[in-house]
């Protein structure tokens, strides 16, 4: 699958095992996580990550995908782009509401300022230069304190390091 040597679940101990286990047997290890497991600091830095947006109570599971999902779209990062839609379709949305998603993010059909933050996320990896004062005063007035935001700006932007690593090391045909 990669160029490096990594881990697979099958092979896993210690810390990287523990982490593996973390995910479901029915999903499996996520590919990109395995590709982490060159590193096991970085892997250990990833799951750490993961934990804390599944802990964080502010931006909404759901929403969080969605961020994913149009972030993998938008750096060409198919493998979590797949995996995103798969969790957002598990959780009811459809092909066809995921493609209004992309087209224009303040008509996702979650709450009015949950697209709002969406459509910050997905300017802000497009144009981070075009982000204005107000663009963060309108959010605020929706309710999402700094941190949501700045969080959920860092879970976007984060997709294009992991896609970047991803398509470097895999194993090209």
């Amino acid at each position: 699958m990669f160029m490096l040597n990594y881990v697979t679940p099958e092979h896993a101990e210690g810390v990287t095992a523990e982490i593996y286990n973390f995910f479901p047997k029915r999903m499996g290890v996520p590919a990109p996580m395995q590709l982490l497991s060159v590193s096991p600091e970085l892997l250990q830095i990833q799951a750490d990550s993961i934990g804390h947006f599944m802990r964080q109570g502010e931006i909404e599971h759901s929403v969080l995908a969605a961020i994913r999902y149009l972030a993998a779209r938008l750096f060409d990062y198919d493998y979590c782009r797949q995996l995103n839609e798969k969790m957002l379709m598990a959780q009811g949305m459809t092909k066809q509401e995921l493609e209004v998603m992309w087209t224009n993010p303040l008509d996702s059909p979650f709450d009015k300022n949950e697209n709002a933050l969406l459509a910050f996320v997905v300017k802000s990896l497009k144009n981070p230069m075009e982000i204005a004062q107000d663009d963060i005063e309108q959010l605020k007035k929706m309710g999402w304190p700094e941190k949501a935001i700045f969080e959920a700006t860092a879970h976007g932007s984060a997709m294009q390091a992991h896609g970047t690593l991803f398509k470097t090391f895999m194993k090209k045909k």
